[in-house]
């Protein structure tokens, strides 16, 4: 039987650190095992995301009739420009799925759902959009190995 496997949450991790860092002490990082072309994957999501967002901006600017389009303008440019922000450190260390919700993950399962959008994505579009949720989940269920420095 194998000892049971303590998870703290990436927020109690982040505080530690800035804890520990104020009072001079050494930590040390347990970093995740990302796909090398995670941040590809995620850059290229989030342009995809506010570029929708632009071209769905524009529309609705033309189309007051429609006021559900705003809601989506709002939600791909948020969960676009949520992503860009996010730091190298951030990823590797698990802090940023804080800011990823499950309204997240409905915005993209729509935007990859067969049927009608308000808009068109491209093949490349949708591409960039199933391989950041592929990968948002994945990192949000904590499916990366941790590159423990002490091991």
């Amino acid at each position: 039987m194998s000892a049971p496997r303590i998870i703290f949450s990436s927020k109690f991790l982040a505080v530690r650190s800035q804890l520990n860092a104020r009072a001079g002490r050494r930590t040390t990082c347990i970093a995740m095992k990302l796909p090398s072309d995670y941040l590809d994957v995620v850059a290229r999501g989030a342009t995809t995301l506010n570029g929708l967002g632009a071209r769905l901006r524009r529309m609705a600017a033309g189309h007051s009739d429609v006021p559900e389009l705003w809601l989506s303008v709002r939600d791909y440019e948020s969960l676009g420009q949520r992503l860009a922000e996010f730091s190298e450190w951030e990823w590797q260390h698990g802090t940023a799925d804080v800011m990823i919700t499950s309204v997240d993950f409905a915005v993209l399962d729509e935007l990859l759902a067969p049927g009608p959008l308000p808009i068109s994505l491209s093949g490349e579009e949708n591409s960039a959009i199933a391989r950041l949720r592929n990968f948002l989940h994945r990192y949000c269920r904590r499916e990366f190995e941790l590159d423990d420095p002490a091991a």
